[in-house]
């Protein structure tokens, strides 16, 4: 039974609910501007994104960049994201590319006045907008110095990742 009787007659009744009915599935994934946003939103970006418009040069010169920055320390990795790819050791950031059709820029994680840029190579970008983290911007335009340009990389992978 699903009562219970008490002294002062008085009955309490238990009442059992059923599961209900269940949304089907039409009304779940029904199409609507709100999820058609959530979707544009959570869209993943590859490297492929960045490179589709960009000239054979800048996409040889991102490669083996690339290619050169991961073999820097078994820790580093890239990541895509909208308008960057970027490179990071345990989770801290160190440098962006931008690729654009004609250009390659890097942005160093760096605050103004923390680079070391003898030849200088690179612009002060801290009061300027700009897609990448940090504030300095170095626009390359060959690898005929990839070893100089390696050593500003790893002055901002010592600096993120050390904290000195």
């Amino acid at each position: 039974m699903g009562d219970k009787r008490y002294n002062n007659e008085t009955v309490n009744y238990n009442q059992i609910k059923t599961s209900g009915a269940q949304e089907s599935i039409k009304t779940i994934s029904r199409k609507d501007d709100v999820v058609d946003q959530v979707n544009k939103e959570v869209k993943v970006y590859t490297e492929q994104d960045h490179l589709e418009d960009a000239n054979p040069e800048i996409n040889e010169m991102f490669q083996t960049l690339k290619e050169r920055i991961i073999n820097l320390d078994d820790n580093v990795s890239s990541f895509p994201k909208k308008k960057t790819i970027g490179f990071k050791i345990e989770n801290q950031i160190f440098c962006d590319f931008v690729i654009q059709s004609k250009a390659l820029k890097i942005y160093l994680n760096l605050k103004n006045g923390d680079l070391d840029d003898s030849k200088d190579i690179s612009r002060d970008v801290s009061n300027v907008g700009h897609w990448g983290n940090g504030s300095y911007e170095i626009k390359v335009k060959d690898l005929d110095d990839i070893e100089y340009l390696l050593s500003l990389i790893k002055q901002s992978i010592r600096n993120n990742i050390n904290g000195s």
